[in-house]
């Protein structure tokens, strides 16, 4: 289904186990999505959202993770807190930008305020 902002899909449970059964993976990892605490699980732990941008634009007051694999494929997340941000000015989302960094065959997406 598409989502009301008209550029993502919206999927369910189901999707999500349809995909990694057809795939043969045991999960999929998501980026590009505020989440509270920096990562957020879904469908029984077949999906991971991961954010990584702690105080996201200075209007969300969210964790950072990052997600850490090791050599036999154990996932661990490393959580960082955003710092006081009491005596900062809070930046306006419409003056939020984003730069696209081109790293091997991916894109790196940084938001600067």
């Amino acid at each position: 289904m598409e989502s009301p902002r008209g550029v993502s899909n919206i999927f369910g449970e189901d999707a999500v186990n349809e995909f990694c059964e057809n795939m043969g993976i045991d999960m999929v990892v998501r980026a590009h999505q505020v989440v509270q605490d920096g990562y957020e699980f879904f469908a029984r732990r077949r999906l991971v959202t991961i954010f990584s941008a702690p105080f996201y634009c200075g209007q969300f007051d969210n964790a950072a993770a990052m997600l850490v694999v090791d050599g036999s494929l154990q996932c661990s997340f490393r959580i960082r807190r955003p710092v006081d941000h009491a005596w900062t000015k809070r930046t306006p989302r419409s003056k939020c930008h984003s730069i696209f960094l081109p790293f091997s065959n991916h894109q790196l997406t940084m938001a600067i305020p």
